[in-house]
């Protein structure tokens, strides 16, 4: 078991413009979000998993799939433009007096990601001792590590861990998992901490939802269309 509490947070806002009601909408038979819950709850080693919503039908399914929905996010942090870093923020703030040791974030389009991606992304980011461990896969072509393009802080590389992939690859986020101090959060203002560490997975579990095009791959994965990488 994990040494220190872990918050899963998964951010799940009402508006979509390009799939309308993505986070809710049936995927292979399951709500876009339930297979986010799901794999927090298998996986075993999060104090508490609550879903940060503006919306009563996604609070509904988030409830009935087993996940808390301890307030109502604000429609101010729930608008196009509305960066991750203050909902995070918010989230983290209503747990002020009883503060968890860091936030493990969740985005609920990627329905790929398993529940041993969430538990060794959290054993990564205890024996590294990281800031920050972000979900990573390798990129189709040749680009710098595709960190360099955080815009707050330009400035930070990625560090791989040598025994999970050659130096000579090049990654990008795939989005799928976050894990971050909250002294990172609360004290620096920033998700990304000044060591970051990759945790690697592999392209078929590090779809991102955000197309009609990435919900019908997530379809073929999910269906047994197109087998899924162990690692």
């Amino acid at each position: 078991m994990p040494k220190q509490r872990y918050l899963g947070l998964i951010p799940a806002r009402a508006g979509s413009k390009r799939i309308p009601e993505k986070n809710i909408r049936l995927l292979c038979g399951k709500p876009l979000i339930q297979y986010t819950i799901e794999a927090a709850q298998e996986s075993k080693v999060l104090w508490k998993i609550i879903v940060s919503t503006d919306d009563e039908n996604i609070m509904k399914i988030a409830k009935d799939c087993g996940a808390d929905v301890p307030f109502v996010r604000p429609a101010k942090l729930a608008i196009d433009e509305t960066p991750t870093f203050p909902v995070v923020k918010h989230a983290l703030n209503f747990y002020k007096e009883n503060p968890p040791d860091a936030i493990v974030l969740l985005q609920p389009t990627s329905p790929l990601r398993i529940s041993s991606d969430i538990s060794d992304a959290i054993n990564l980011f205890e024996q590294s001792g990281a800031d920050t461990v972000v979900g990573i896969s390798k990129y189709p072509i040749k680009l710098d590590t595709m960190f360099k393009m955080v815009k707050e802080k330009p400035h930070l590389t990625l560090e791989i861990p040598k025994n999970l992939t050659p130096n000579d690859c090049r990654y990008r986020l795939n989005g799928a998992i976050y894990v971050i101090k909250a002294s990172t959060i609360l004290d620096d203002d920033t998700l990304f901490g000044n060591k970051i560490v990759g945790y690697m997975m592999p392209n078929s579990r590090s779809v991102d939802v955000d197309t009609m095009e990435d919900w019908r791959m997530a379809e073929l994965f999910i269906s047994g269309g197109i087998k899924i990488e162990e690692r």
